[in-house]
């Protein structure tokens, strides 16, 4: 939730705070601005880098300004601030920015790292000017075409599709579910503490982390605990920290049984809304496999998978995902 504050030292729109982060965040709201009253600009911009380069323990290092402005009037105002970028020299905080649509769209201050910084204007301007021009499409003539899917099929050929499978790895998604389902029938069974009186979930994460640290698993033990410090790092923004989980949970944990994105196996991340009932991030997962694999999976493993997959965002400590932990 976001807080309002005041602040004695610092003439600002607003001072926002939020979970997670004991120093405030500075919030100006702009409208247009013409080049004959960039001095204002420069005065905010220079009180802002002040304001926190005094109070660095109760104000946040990056600032955002957000433009009370359309999409297609923002550039002319942006070049005036960059230009006043430019003068005010080295300040002591990063400056970032959005429209207050977008802002209003997403309104998630601690997900600043997902809004563009305010840079400098250069005084040679290179190719890549404000406005950001399309890139020029590549023109392919019939010839190019036809050499292309020739090499394509080349490529295809010399890495040939598989098309016979080992029984025992049409098995291996089935048997990946029977895992999950055991350790999350220890808390959430029919008769498990967590179902029946809302208890701590102690069996079933008693049960994860002894499953990770198996033998064979300590490999992977190893790589996650790497990858959950990309999750951690990237918990200020929204955009990044989705981005991060979806990486830790493909490419470290489902990756290490074989299972890969784009197939019938789906993960969703569901991020909590501003005044939703949702508090933390939580995974709507679907698995939609063709009825000719005779695979019997029954329809709690998506609940164990959920689970699992949340119970390493909570409960990090009591897994060894983050500090010492045991092999």
């Amino acid at each position: 939730m976001l807080h309002y504050l005041q602040h004695p030292s610092c003439k600002v729109d607003a001072i926002l705070q939020f979970a997670g982060n004991p120093r405030g965040r500075i919030v100006e709201i702009e409208q247009a601005l013409e080049s004959k009253h960039k001095s204002r600009a420069l005065a905010k911009l220079r009180g802002i880098s002040d304001a926190i380069a005094a109070r660095p323990n109760e104000l946040d290092e990056e600032a955002l300004i957000v433009f009370n402005l359309t999409e297609d009037a923002l550039p002319k105002t942006l070049k005036v601030w960059r230009r006043v970028m430019r003068e005010a020299g080295d300040l002591s905080c990063v400056i970032r920015y959005c429209t207050l649509r977008t802002f209003m769209q997403s309104p998630y201050i601690d997900a600043i790292a997902d809004f563009p910084t305010l840079t400098r204007l250069d005084e040679k301007p290179s190719e890549a000017t404000e406005e950001e021009l399309l890139p020029t499409l590549v023109e392919f003539t019939p010839n190019d075409v036809s050499d292309l899917l020739a090499e394509t099929r080349d490529i295809a050929r010399s890495v040939p599709g598989r098309t016979v499978y080992p029984e025992q790895e049409k098995q291996r998604l089935a048997d990946f579910f029977a895992i999950l389902r055991e350790i999350y029938a220890g808390s959430f069974g029919q008769d498990g503490a967590t179902k029946r009186y809302c208890l701590f979930p102690s069996t079933s994460l008693e049960r994860l982390a002894a499953f990770l640290r198996l033998r064979r698993n300590r490999t992977l033990l190893s790589r996650m605990r790497k990858g959950f410090k990309e999750v951690r790092k990237r918990q200020s923004g929204v955009t990044l920290y989705q981005d991060a989980i979806s990486k830790f949970v493909w490419g470290t944990f489902l990756r290490q049984f074989g299972l890969g994105r784009g197939g019938p196996l789906t993960t969703y991340i569901l991020v909590p809304e501003v005044g939703g009932k949702n508090t933390e991030i939580r995974f709507d997962i679907q698995l939609n496999l063709d009825k000719d694999l005779s695979l019997n999976i029954p329809s709690k493993s998506l609940a164990a998978l959920d689970w699992v997959l949340s119970a390493f965002l909570i409960y990090p400590e009591e897994l060894g995902l983050i500090g010492q932990g045991k092999n």
